[in-house]
């Protein structure tokens, strides 16, 4: 029976877009930099990453559509932090459900980090903190997924 997995190393050629919202700067920019010292340390050179920053959660999803085509994988940077308002569900779950859409419709590796935390205190835990930094997290799975997909 044959099985596949990937391994977490760069492979040649393999572009990778980080699209990363502005909004809560502190937390999100955390999570680039866990991300861009990741991927650095497992032989990504800075010419294969793309680094585009959005304004807000909201925009991440149809920037990784435009991004479709031009590199393997997208790793989507951001956190929405639960307010008084509906506004937290509406962005973070529709966030969610697009960059899954971006990723089969468009075949493309889309890994999220996009946090969804009720607290501050919640979001800094998962950017360098106790929980350690979702933005390395997630660079480790995409490197993992481009070679993956090539073997398949």
């Amino acid at each position: 029976m044959p099985t596949y997995h990937g391994e977490v190393r760069a492979n040649a050629d393999a572009r990778i877009a980080i699209i990363a919202s502005r909004w809560n700067p502190s937390i999100v920019d955390a999570l680039i930099e866990g991300a861009l010292r990741c991927l650095r340390e497992h032989g990504v050179a800075d010419a294969d990453i793309d680094l585009i920053r959005v304004p807000g959660a909201w925009e991440i999803a149809s920037t990784a559509d435009r991004m479709a085509g031009r590199v393997a994988a997208v790793i989507a940077l951001g956190c929405v932090v639960r307010g008084d308002t509906r506004h937290y569900e509406h962005v973070a779950d529709n966030c969610a459900q697009a960059l899954m859409r971006v990723a089969l419709d468009r075949r493309i590796i889309v890994l999220n980090g996009v946090l969804a935390v009720e607290r501050h205190a919640d979001a800094q835990a998962r950017a360098g903190g106790e929980h350690g930094n979702k933005g390395e997290d997630v660079a480790l799975a995409a490197l993992e997924m481009i070679d993956l997909w090539r073997k398949l």
